[in-house]
């Protein structure tokens, strides 16, 4: 090459296009140069010259592949850094729905030990909610929550 070297130029290759894939193809015979120039310019492949053509068109072909599936793995990469991002968004608003119920179920949970008159909540036969006032009427009896309810009346 008149106006710089091939490893040279491979160098700016990879620097301007770092995505390409490169292949050489040399008449070069010093085998420290070619392996720097592989390892340090990420080269697919170093043929040498001459050259086989049907070696020449697999070598092709798997850089063909190569660089398709380099481009679907980058893809797929930045796809799901936006699925991470919309569901870290989804998580944030999710988390201040639930620090709000949570405000709001400890706002009513003092309203309701505050009432001086008894409250027993049940859902589905199940005592889930009871107050100062109630387990005072009952003896002091905290027990009766997660209980049935006809155990905690009849007992």
């Amino acid at each position: 090459m008149p106006i710089t070297n091939g490893v040279e130029f491979l160098k700016e290759v990879l620097t301007l296009w770092p995505n390409k894939i490169r292949i050489v193809l040399s008449g070069y015979a010093d085998t420290a140069a070619v392996v720097a120039a592989v390892n340090e310019r990420q080269i697919f492949k170093f043929m040498a010259i001459p050259w086989n053509d049907d070696e020449l068109k697999l070598t092709i072909a798997k850089a063909i592949k190569s660089y398709s599936l380099s481009k679907k793995n980058n893809d797929l990469a930045s796809e799901l850094l936006k699925v991470n991002g919309d569901l870290k968004h989804l998580l944030d608003e999710n988390s201040k729905v639930l620090e709000f119920r949570k405000e709001m179920l400890e706002m009513n949970q003092e309203i309701l030990f505050s009432l001086p008159i008894a409250v027993l909540g049940i859902s589905e036969n199940i005592v889930v909610q009871c107050n100062a006032a109630w387990a005072k009427e009952a003896g002091d009896q905290w027990r009766a929550l997660g209980e049935n309810i006809e155990e905690v009346l009849l007992s």
